[in-house]
């Protein structure tokens, strides 16, 4: 006997992102994986031990961090469908804090819209492989 199936729609399988935060080291980081265990341990592992711990994740979406330049005690952290409005709505929250000179620190994720086919993307480039954990000093 044959069976036939059909998908109607496109399988999207589920991916989780997840932001560390080392304060001890003043080093952020974002992980991904396929469960969201797997997207802390790797955002904490590239943070380091002691320290470390997971302040933001999301499924099928990016994350951000955004710090002041001047104050780095001062950030936002957020999600989006795309890493655009990742990236935005971190820096509109660092904003919020009262931080003046917001920047990008750390990025990542995995959305419904790969990140070569999103419009406005971010001018941080984002390597093919993970991303290491940035200082928030520099």
């Amino acid at each position: 006997m044959l069976f036939v199936v059909s998908l109607t729609a496109p399988v999207f399988a589920d991916c989780w992102a997840a932001l560390a935060l080392n304060q001890n080291k003043r080093a952020a980081a974002v992980g991904t994986g396929a469960t969201l265990w797997e997207a802390q341990k790797m955002a904490m592992d590239k943070v380091g031990m002691p320290g470390a711990s997971i302040w933001l994740w999301a499924k099928n979406k990016y994350v951000a961090m955004a710090a002041d330049q001047n104050n780095p005690n001062t950030f936002g952290m957020s999600h989006g469908l795309t890493q655009a409005e990742a990236d935005q709505n971190a820096i509109d929250f660092c904003r919020k804090m009262q931080g003046r000179n917001c920047k990008i620190v750390t990025q990542g994720g995995c959305g419904p819209i790969p990140y070569q086919q999103q419009e406005n993307r971010p001018q941080i480039p984002i390597p093919d492989s993970p991303m290491k954990a940035i200082s928030l000093e520099d």
